[in-house]
């Protein structure tokens, strides 16, 4: 019986919660309704669109004119022919821009393809140490292990062979005395 009990507690501890956090939430954040706020409705974005886009037309207009009036100084042209020379002009930048993000695409691709040799040279220049350090110590290893199996030897009687014992002293005091 406890157990209904605590079920009914906790969803209605959890309904009150619920709506106290959505009472909070539309104080917080207000609803955005189409009629009050203007990027909303669809006419208005495409009008926005299309306004930024006459706009930028415009400025790229005047900014030629300014260009054009600066080359009129020097030499005097029809009006037919700036209408096409301000066509050629914006196929040109279109042309400089393309070509510049192409620039632009190569150098950073240049850059990866440097980064990346110079990571595989680095991978490489550590696995031959890693490899020269792994031969290395297989070698002393090898040393070591035949050192004591000569040291280990025996005679038929079972006194320990010392001319391998007396060489290994030998081997010690000339390594000692050459340094």
């Amino acid at each position: 019986m406890s157990i209904n009990i605590r079920r009914q507690i906790g969803s209605v501890m959890r309904s009150d919660w619920v709506e106290e956090a959505s009472h909070w939430r539309h104080l917080l954040m207000p609803s955005l309704d189409p009629q009050d706020t203007i990027l909303q409705s669809s006419k208005n974005k495409e009008s926005f669109t299309e306004m930024r886009k006459f706009v930028s037309k415009y400025k790229k207009l005047v900014q030629d004119q300014s260009q054009s009036a600066n080359h009129l100084s020097l030499a005097p042209k029809l009006e037919d022919d700036d209408e096409g020379e301000n066509e050629m002009d914006l196929s040109n930048r279109r042309k400089n821009k393309m070509n510049k993000k192409k620039n632009n695409l190569q150098s950073v691709r240049e850059e990866f393809e440097k980064k990346q040799a110079e990571k595989e040279k680095a991978r490489m220049e550590k696995e031959a140490l890693m490899q020269a350090k792994k031969e290395e110590r297989a070698r002393a290893e090898a040393k070591r292990k035949t050192l004591r199996e000569n040291m280990f030897k025996k005679t038929r009687s079972g006194q320990p062979v010392m001319k391998y014992r007396v060489s290994h002293l030998l081997e010690g005091i000339t390594e000692n005395s050459s340094n």
